[in-house]
């Protein structure tokens, strides 16, 4: 709530057309610098392009599109498997 992250994630998707992801890196940056939090977030656009992003040591995420199901904790993992 002090850094408006999911406002400032979709201000950065629909203002700025920014890649979800991109949009949620940002918003989790400002939030480090300004207030020391650690988060994350999942963003979706209107053409279905999927964003995962987190300052945090681990964030449990998935997301399924197109058949598969794309999934991690660490940054950086993601494991992809067919649905």
């Amino acid at each position: 709530m002090r850094t408006l992250a999911s406002a400032r994630v979709a201000e950065g998707v629909t203002g700025r057309g920014l890649h979800p992801g991109e949009s949620v890196d940002e918003a989790m940056e400002y939030s480090t610098a300004t207030v020391g939090g650690d988060g994350g977030g999942i963003a979706v656009d209107w053409q279905g392009r999927v964003g995962v992003g987190f300052n945090s040591f681990r964030m449990g995420w998935a997301y399924a599109k197109g058949g598969m199901v794309k999934m991690g904790c660490e940054r950086g993992q993601v494991v992809e498997e067919e649905v």
